[in-house]
């Protein structure tokens, strides 16, 4: 039960303050070892194929019971807890603190089950404000506020977390290098001289393979002047496909 409670608070995290319970559903942990139930619905009840367990299902009408963690699997272990043997039990209706315990009891006393508790309800234990940036374009973009992204910024009333020193790799040929946003933010490579190096308007030096690849004068897509899809990048200069880089 302990270790249960422990976990529950990891998850919550240190902005959260857990006060308020589910009154219609509860947690309960298998032991490790333990098989993870293979959920079936029979009869409007799920049947985990425990006895024990499908006998309080019934008992107490049990309507749902689901992974807390679905994405765990065995390897997700904290200290002597399986992450994915831990399940969400829920009730048509509510029922009494009263009526909770003693089912809670109930499935403790089950010889598979490792623990049982309340199922707390999160909720931020903070005053802020969400962060309107200064991005004219903010309220075009909808999913900021979709996902609440607005709102986590307000978590750093000091100012957002970053690092300048921290490269961050983007695996993507489609970013644009000269959006306004990444202005001054993009790493730059020191062995690298910028834009056209001798000024003839090609990428690298004209009339010579830079790369070794066999293409001489090569776009970043890979084709040779002449070729009606010939797209020329000064700033490419050494023909990798990257300016600049």
């Amino acid at each position: 039960m302990g270790k249960l409670y422990i976990i529950l608070l990891l998850w919550i995290g240190v902005a959260v303050s857990s006060q308020d319970y589910y009154q219609n559903q509860f947690l309960f942990c298998l032991k490790i070892g333990t098989k993870p139930f293979h959920i079936q619905n029979n009869n409007k009840l799920p049947e985990t194929g425990n006895v024990r367990i499908d006998g309080l299902i019934k008992k107490y009408q049990v309507v749902k019971i689901e992974r807390w963690l679905p994405m765990a699997d065995e390897r997700d272990v904290v200290d002597d807890v399986a992450l994915q043997n831990i399940y969400v039990a829920e009730f048509k209706q509510e029922k009494t603190d009263r009526e909770l315990n003693n089912i809670i009891k109930d499935f403790r006393s089950v010889s598979e089950v490792h623990s049982a508790d309340r199922n707390a309800i999160a909720r931020l234990n903070t005053n802020f404000e969400p962060i309107v940036p200064n991005d004219p374009k903010f309220n075009k973009q909808w999913y900021i506020q979709k996902i609440g992204a607005d709102e986590a910024w307000g978590l750093w009333q000091d100012g957002l977390p970053g690092d300048s020193t921290v490269l961050v790799g983007v695996v993507d040929s489609g970013v644009d290098y000269q959006h306004p946003d990444l202005q001054n933010v993009l790493y730059i490579n020191p062995n690298e001289e910028p834009g056209d190096a001798n000024g003839d308007g090609m990428p690298g030096i004209a009339g010579v393979d830079d790369d070794g690849d066999g293409k001489i004068d090569e776009d970043t897509e890979g084709y040779e002047p002449g070729s009606p899809y010939y797209h020329p990048n000064p700033d490419d200069d050494d023909e990798n496909g990257f300016p600049d880089d």
